[in-house]
């Protein structure tokens, strides 16, 4: 089962999802601490007037239901005062940096999968793309070195929880920037595809047009002049060979009526 209440803090208000009734104050401190910057440990919850004093207790047993409504008091962090926190907020703020990053990247990816590029362009947009979502990765984990370089102490359980919040954020922006990466991969494939079809294509028609023009010469010399038809047809046949479309009646027929 699940609720949702309301925590005020000062001019704020959160709605606050509890899971299941064994949930305690502990836990809704703990989230509050994320919410608000307010350690669990220098939390004051009100409820109804009365401020809840055991951390253990689950909040169904204290009358707090789906609805109710909670007022929190405390001293947020100062990141001056704290450096691991200062160490923290900044990796969060770079980490932004490069999401927006992603974003671009997918935008333009975007384009060339609806055929807003033109073919011609399409090979060096998905090289460029390539390298930035490269960077993008390595950007990514450099970040998510410097977070787990931070020396945090195991009472700062605020401060604990925000890096494990940036650590997760980081390992899907990398999931995220891997995803992208395939479907470069699935533009660039479909490209050379594209451009073997057009080959093929193209050599088809050039085929096509040497045949009728040798059926053409073929059948000139063959009625203007019949003396000659031995060596026409050695030579006309060997040049059908040649072109690959030797014996090959139905093509032959086809290239007549073009």
């Amino acid at each position: 089962m699940s609720f949702t209440v309301q925590v005020s803090h000062g001019s704020d208000k959160h709605q606050v999802e509890i899971h299941g009734q064994e949930r305690t104050v502990a836990h809704l401190k703990d989230t509050l601490s994320e919410l608000t910057d307010i350690p669990s440990e220098s939390q004051k919850l009100i409820f109804k007037g009365k401020t809840l004093q055991e951390d253990s207790r689950p909040l169904c047993d204290l009358g707090i239901k789906q609805g109710s409504r909670l007022m929190v008091l405390g001293r947020k962090f100062n990141a001056d005062q704290e450096p691991s926190l200062k160490e923290v907020v900044q990796v969060c703020s770079a980490v932004d940096g490069g999401e927006k990053k992603l974003d671009g990247i997918r935008d333009e990816i975007t384009g060339i999968e609806k055929g807003f590029v033109q073919s011609e362009l399409v090979a060096d947009a998905c090289r460029g793309l390539a390298k930035r979502c490269v960077s993008c990765g390595e950007f990514l984990m450099q970040n998510l070195e410097k977070l787990d370089a931070i020396d945090i102490p195991p009472t700062e359980t605020l401060i604990r929880g925000k890096r494990k919040s940036a650590i997760v954020r980081i390992q899907a922006l990398l999931k995220r920037n891997d995803d992208l990466i395939k479907r470069i991969d699935a533009c660039r494939k479909s490209k050379i595809e594209l451009d073997q079809y057009t080959n093929n294509n193209n050599n088809k028609q050039q085929t096509d047009r040497q045949t009728k023009l040798l059926i053409t010469t073929y059948h000139n010399v063959y009625v203007q002049d019949k003396c000659f038809l031995t060596v026409a047809n050695a030579f006309f046949l060997k040049l059908f060979d040649d072109i690959g479309v030797f014996g090959r009646v139905e093509r032959i027929q086809n290239c007549l009526n073009m």
